[in-house]
C-alpha cells in the first residue's frame, strides 16, 4: 500500500480502535509479553523507585521488580523470564517460576562506558545487549555505541559497532537481530536507523534510514519489524521480505513500481517522484 494511503488506514484504525489498557501509570517506558498473554511494563526513575510490573490477560497487576533507577528496554525469553537494561550499567533477570530476580550482566562486564539500553534474549540463550554511545562534555559523542552478546557461559563478546545513539534489539525467529539508532552522532532529525544483523556472521546491513528517533522494535507474526518512531509520532513497519501488493490506479497514465523499500509513481516512461514505505 502506498504511503499516503497507508497512513491514512493506520489513522483511521488508530481512531476507532485505540483500547486504553491501563491509566495513572507515570513514568511509562519498557514494555514486553510473554506466550502466557502477560505483559510487562517498566515504570522509569532517576532515584532508585522505578519498577516492572506483570498485568496478567485477566488485569492484575504485581510488581515483580523494584528498586529501579533508569529501567530501559524489557525482554522475555520461551520460559517467561523477564530481563530488564538499566542504563545504570546493568542487565537483570526475572525468574518466571521462583520469582527471583538475579544481575546477569553487572557492571564491569560492560567493555564501554557506554550506558546500555536495548536487550535480546536468542532461543538458545544467548543475551544480546545495545550500547548508546559514549557522551563527553557538553553532549559531544565521543564513541559510537554497538551490540554484544553474553554467551551462556558468561562470556561477553562484541557482535556491531559504529552504532551512534543505540536504542532497543528485537529478535526474527530466522535468527536475525534487529538494532535501531534514534539519531547519529549529531543528534540530527530523519537521521535514526534500522539494522539487520547477523550474529554468527557479526555482520551489519541498513535496512531503514531516515526514522526519527526511533526507539524499541519489536517484530510481529507477520514478520514485520515495528518500530516507534518517537519524534514524529509514528509507528512504522519494515518488511524483510520486501513484498507488497499491487495497487489499482485510477489514472490509466500512471503506474507504481517497487523497489525495496522505496515506491516510484511514473506517467508515461518518466519518473515523477519517490517516497519511503
Amino acid at each position: 500500500m502506498p504511503t499516503v494511503a497507508l497512513s491514512r488506514a493506520i489513522h483511521a484504525h488508530l481512531e476507532t480502535e485505540r483500547p486504553t489498557i491501563v491509566t495513572d501509570r507515570p513514568r511509562l517506558y519498557g514494555i514486553t509479553s510473554d506466550r502466557q498473554g502477560n505483559i510487562f511494563y517498566a515504570q522509569d526513575s532517576d532515584g532508585g523507585t522505578g519498577q516492572i510490573v506483570r498485568r496478567t490477560p485477566s488485569g492484575s497487576e504485581q510488581v515483580i521488580c523494584s528498586g529501579l533507577t533508569r529501567p530501559r528496554q524489557l525482554s522475555t525469553d520461551a520460559d517467561g523470564n523477564v530481563y530488564a537494561v538499566l542504563e545504570t550499567r546493568s542487565i537483570l533477570k526475572w525468574n518466571s517460576v521462583t520469582g527471583n530476580v538475579q544481575t546477569v550482566v553487572n557492571s564491569l562486564q560492560i567493555p564501554t562506558p557506554s550506558p546500555p539500553q536495548g536487550v535480546a534474549v536468542a532461543g538458545d540463550g544467548r543475551i544480546y545487549f545495545s550500547t548508546y554511545s559514549e557522551t563527553g562534555s557538553y553532549g559531544v559523542m565521543l564513541q559510537p555505541g554497538g551490540v554484544w552478546v553474553r554467551e551462556t557461559n558468561g562470556s561477553i563478546t562484541q557482535v556491531a559497532g559504529g552504532l551512534w545513539r543505540a536504542r532497543g534489539l528485537a529478535f526474527n525467529p530466522n535468527g536475525k537481530l534487529y538494532a535501531v539508532t534514534e539519531a547519529n552522532a549529531w543528534d540530527q532529525g530523519n537521521s535514526g536507523l534500522l539494522v539487520e544483523i547477523d550474529p554468527a556472521k557479526k555482520t551489519t546491513k541498513t535496512l531503514l534510514a531516515g526514522i526519527d528517533y526511533a526507539q524499541f522494535p519489536a517484530v510481529g507474526p507477520d514478520g514485520r519489524v515495528y518500530v516507534t518512531a518517537a519524534r514524529d509520532e509514528k509507528l512504522v513497519a519494515y518488511d524483510p521480505a520486501h513484498q507488497f501488493t499491487s495497487q489499482v490506479i485510477a489514472e490509466p497514465d500512471f503506474a507504481l513500481s517497487v523497489e525495496n523499500a522505496t515506491w516510484r509513481e511514473t506517467a508515461a516512461q518518466a519518473e515523477i517522484g519517490r517516497a519511503h514505505v
